[in-house]
């Protein structure tokens, strides 16, 4: 994830991306070609592959295992222990059309959930920058 914050003990984590990330998955060719559903599996399948290694390695640094221990220091104090935290909130920050934005954040939602329930929470999504300056508190975002 590209930026994190803790506001009000709830701990914020947002990929600033854009729809194009997924092209490191598929060639141009392929992408030109595909479906909006591959499209839209291709995707789902890269920001769930970015929130899960985030959450395991906060996981790390909150039971003490001896690589958590190694990172421990190049994260805020905030963020050291999962008892300073009351929820997680996971969002990814795209350009894309608005049919395909719904499409994602759908994915994304339906597939991530489980995995976000482990840590008591379950917000996350696929936003555009106007819905993330009205969802997202404490940050203000610019382009």
């Amino acid at each position: 994830m590209d930026v994190g914050w803790v506001y009000d003990g709830s701990l914020y984590l947002l990929e600033l991306s854009s729809r194009g990330i997924y092209r490191r998955e598929i060639s141009k060719r392929e992408l030109d070609n595909a479906s909006d559903d591959t499209k839209i599996d291709y995707f789902t399948d890269f920001l769930i592959n970015k929130a899960t290694d985030s959450l395991l390695t906060l996981s790390a640094i909150w039971v003490n295992s001896d690589k958590g221990n190694e990172l421990r220091n190049d994260y805020p104090e905030g963020l050291q222990s999962f008892n300073n935290i009351d929820s997680i909130n996971i969002y990814f920050l795209i350009r894309a059309e608005s049919a395909l934005i719904a499409a994602f954040n759908d994915s994304f939602r339906g597939k991530f959930r489980g995995k976000l329930l482990l840590f008591d929470s379950a917000n996350n999504g696929v936003m555009t920058i106007d819905n993330a300056r009205e969802l997202l508190p404490g940050i203000a975002i610019t382009i």
